[in-house]
C-alpha cells in the first residue's frame, strides 16, 4: 500500500481515471458527495438516537431535543442517500439565484457610481455575464452541473498527466 501512495505514475494514472470517470459520467459526481454528506450526517443521528433511547431507561435521561434533532437529522441524511439528484438540483438553483442577485448588485452599484462618474460601458460586461450565468443555472440546473463536471473532469485528467511529466522530468 505505501508503494502506490508514494509512486507519482500510480497515483496520477488515478486522478486521470477519475477525471475520465468524471468526463463519462459527469451526474455521479455530486450525486457522490450529496450521498456521504447524507451518511455523513445520517450514522450520528442514529447514533446519538440509539444513544438517547438506551439513556431513557438510566436515572439521569437525555433532554429531548437531543431526540428531535436527531431525528430531523436522520430523515435528512436518509433523504440525501435516497433522493442525491434533489439536493444537486437545490443546491445548483441556489447557485443560480447568488450568481443571479451578485451579477444584479454589481450593475446596479455600477449604475449608482454612474451618476457621480463616467463608467465605461465595458465595466458592465462581466455583471452581465454573471446575471446570465446565474439564470442560465437556475433554468438549467442538470446541464449546468454536468458541464462544471466535464470542465473538473478534464482538469483532473490534464494535472495528471503535468504531475507525471513534472515527477519524471524533476525527479529527487
Amino acid at each position: 500500500m505505501d508503494f502506490l501512495i508514494k509512486n507519482p505514475l500510480i497515483r496520477n494514472l488515478l486522478v486521470i481515471a477519475l477525471g475520465g470517470v468524471l468526463i463519462a459520467y459527469p451526474q455521479l459526481g455530486p450525486k457522490i458527495v450529496i450521498m456521504v454528506i447524507g451518511a455523513l450526517l445520517a450514522i450520528p443521528a442514529l447514533l446519538a438516537i440509539i444513544g438517547y433511547i438506551s439513556a431513557k431507561k438510566q436515572s439521569t435521561p437525555l433532554p429531548d431535543y437531543i431526540l428531535v434533532e436527531s431525528v430531523g437529522a436522520l430523515i435528512l441524511g436518509l433523504l440525501m442517500l435516497l433522493i442525491p439528484s434533489l439536493f444537486s438540483t437545490i443546491i445548483t438553483m441556489t447557485l443560480g439565484i447568488i450568481l443571479f442577485l451578485a451579477g444584479l448588485l454589481q450593475i446596479l452599484s455600477l449604475a449608482r457610481a454612474g451618476h457621480a462618474m463616467v463608467i465605461p460601458a465595458v465595466m458592465y460586461i462581466v455583471p452581465v455575464l454573471i446575471v446570465i450565468a446565474g439564470v442560465i443555472t437556475f433554468f438549467n440546473p442538470f446541464e449546468t452541473i454536468n458541464a462544471v463536471m466535464i470542465i473538473f473532469g478534464i482538469s483532473t485528467i490534464v494535472f495528471g498527466i503535468t504531475e507525471i511529466i513534472r515527477s519524471y522530468k524533476y525527479r529527487t
